[in-house]
């Protein structure tokens, strides 16, 4: 297994804002790949010092390997490739076939663009709740709730454990 990257990294100035370039890890297609990524930090008008310290907050659970990279992967890509392979076939079919519909139905166009580690429980009870006027059963609703729960934890569960210090 490589070695994580530290990166400590000196904020540059562009006209009225300081930047970092940081590399990050993206997903597609299962595969990984690192990119640079442009990050504003602060003002120029805020101190050299001050800057460096944001930066370095910013920068945190990168270095101290906090940041999973499995978090990253999207929320349709985790469904496809892990989900559906791993927990989908311990399922009575039926139960596939109704959880295969409100997976397409009403979570992948909800959260299907989304990183799994961009659902907030906000996000999540703003999505529940706008549904609070919708001609859905409240049996449906906690069927949808019992779903997402049920991929949430898994995706939880199948992270890769921290590395040891």
């Amino acid at each position: 297994m490589a070695g994580r990257r530290f990166q400590d990294l000196k904020p540059f100035r562009e006209r009225n804002w300081r930047f970092i370039l940081v590399w990050q890890d993206e997903f597609t297609n299962g595969k990984r790949h690192r990119k640079r990524k442009r990050v504003t930090v602060a003002p120029a008008t805020i101190p050299e010092r001050e800057i460096r310290k944001v930066a370095a907050e910013y920068l945190r659970p990168m270095n101290q390997g906090l940041s999973l990279t499995n978090s990253a992967a999207s929320f349709v890509s985790f469904v496809d490739q892990a989900y559906r392979t791993t927990v989908m076939p311990l399922l009575a079919k039926s139960t596939q076939d109704r959880y295969q519909e409100i997976i397409e139905n009403y979570l992948r166009p909800q959260f299907g663009d989304l990183c799994l580690r961009d659902p907030t429980s906000l996000t999540v009870q703003r999505y529940f709740t706008s549904m609070a006027n919708s001609s859905l059963s409240v049996k449906s609703r906690d069927k949808i709730r019992d779903v997402l729960s049920s991929i949430l934890t898994v995706a939880v569960q199948l992270r890769p454990a921290a590395p040891s210090a």
